[in-house]
């Protein structure tokens, strides 16, 4: 089994936040309910629009399954002690971009 999770920076306003989160986000929809992405919003100016870039990872081998949220706990906390952890132990296998609007 592998995990999916991808690496994801907001922008907006001149502000920016990075997070982890389980899958391959492709829009407003798949980030909701991740702490990180609905504190950055409360933070954000309303009816602004924010820049996500996504950048996607697979960790482990054989079939992959999207990251849960205590997955993605564990991988905070091998980040603390090994910066580099995403780019040292798991493959990059995409990138990708898309707005949303703070409504």
């Amino acid at each position: 089994m592998s995990l999916r999770f991808s690496q994801v920076t907001l922008y907006s306003d001149g502000k920016t936040a990075n997070l982890l989160v389980g899958g391959i986000p492709t829009c407003r929809q798949d980030l909701q309910g991740w702490t990180a992405y609905e504190s950055f919003l409360r933070e954000a100016s309303r009816y602004q629009t924010v820049n996500a870039h996504v950048e996607s990872f697979l960790y482990g081998g054989e079939e992959p399954f999207d990251a849960t949220p205590e997955e993605i706990a564990y991988f905070y906390k091998r980040i603390e002690r090994q910066p580099d952890f995403i780019e040292s132990r798991a493959e990059k296998i995409g990138e990708s971009d898309f707005i949303i609007f703070n409504m």
